[in-house]
């Protein structure tokens, strides 16, 4: 064999033998399971992320999941409506007499919790009522005075929608519908191969020193936050402020020993409603040590940013991402990221 020809064969060997590692590489890296742990207090979004995660890499919701979700989605309505009519007693409003009768039916439903066959013709009186000048102040001045779900507004604006006798729930319906959860959920699924399981425990806030430590084999920690919560305070207490709350709980974990060596990558969810807030409210209710200008998007958030990484006490980085957990294409954008982070983090500690 030539001289030129063996080297030409010697590159095509060691080509061929870096094509066969990286296969190997990625073999293993798809043989595994990443486990991301979905911390963060109530209402945050965390469990419209594991929405998302079902509509972009699971089956989605079927037409007989849809069907069943409309009882949820009732139960968000008259949730919303029974708040804001609180709310407008809170508020010092008068809501006229003629309303009287469907706010008695909202209250009934409300405190007998049965959604499941709800009367269309309540759901046309909730348009009526959302109609009125002092329903709608309350709704869009809840801030700490009442508790009110953030997705009120997606609801109220199209209610006589979901008053129609064929009315099946979309994606959105469903991402933006609270649903109330005490237990640990775990999502499994895949993103271009690669195998995730997303564990949520939602609802397990007392006493989190006594359980957390059970979670100290995950691959990552994703913690959501709103950025819309610093006027809201907790629906425990009526007194904490909620951002106050979320900030702490976000120390407690990303400060946690058992937790030195994990990957923390936080959410900071709801930017479409923070957005709108800012332009009516500004951060420094809640921050009085910010001097920007109250409706200022940007210079609000790179605050609020810098407020909430400022509790990490250790030397690892925080990989952050502002979302909308509403949003499916940023969801899946983000995401994509997030897989690339936690791919490359588990190759390194392979020593691939």
């Amino acid at each position: 064999m030539s001289p030129s020809l063996l080297t030409r064969y010697k590159e095509q060997r060691a080509v061929n033998k870096a094509i066969e590692k990286q296969l190997k590489d990625e073999k293993k890296i798809m043989d595994r399971e990443l486990k991301i742990l979905l911390l963060g207090t109530g209402d945050r979004g965390k469990s419209t992320v594991v929405k998302q995660m079902k509509i972009l890499h699971l089956d989605g919701y079927p037409q007989k999941k849809r069907i069943n979700q409309k009882q949820f989605i009732y139960r968000n309505i008259i949730e919303i409506a029974y708040a804001i009519i609180r709310g407008c007693s809170v508020l010092n409003l008068v809501i006229p007499p003629q309303f009287e009768p469907i706010c008695s039916n909202i209250e009934d439903i409300y405190e007998s919790k049965n959604y499941t066959n709800l009367d269309k013709n309540i759901l046309k009186g909730i348009a009526e009522l959302s109609k009125n000048e002092s329903f709608t102040y309350a709704a869009n001045n809840s801030g700490a005075h009442f508790q009110l779900h953030s997705s009120s507004q997606y609801f109220l604006d199209d209610i006589q929608r979901f008053s129609e006798d064929d009315y099946i729930p979309t994606d959105q319906d469903i991402l933006y519908t609270r649903v109330a959860s005490t237990s640990v959920s775990e999502t499994r699924f895949a993103v271009r191969g690669i195998k995730f399981r997303m564990i949520d425990v939602a609802g397990q806030r007392g006493h989190r020193d006594k359980w957390i430590h059970h979670f100290s084999e995950v691959t990552a920690i994703l913690f959501v936050i709103s950025l819309c919560e610093y006027d809201q305070v907790l629906e425990e207490d009526g007194k904490t402020n909620r951002m106050i709350e979320s900030i702490k709980v976000f120390g407690d974990i990303i400060n946690q020993r058992w937790f030195k060596d994990i990957p923390i990558i936080l959410f900071l969810n709801k930017r479409d409603l923070f957005a709108e807030k800012i332009k009516k409210t500004g951060i420094n209710i809640c921050f009085p040590d910010y001097t920007g200008p109250s409706d200022d998007y940007e210079q609000s958030y790179v605050f609020l940013k810098k407020k909430i990484l400022s509790v990490n006490k250790t030397s690892k980085p925080v990989y952050t991402n502002v979302t909308t957990a509403t949003d499916t294409t940023n969801i899946g954008h983000v995401f994509e990221a997030v897989k690339d982070i936690l791919t490359r983090q588990t190759m390194e500690e392979g020593g691939i």
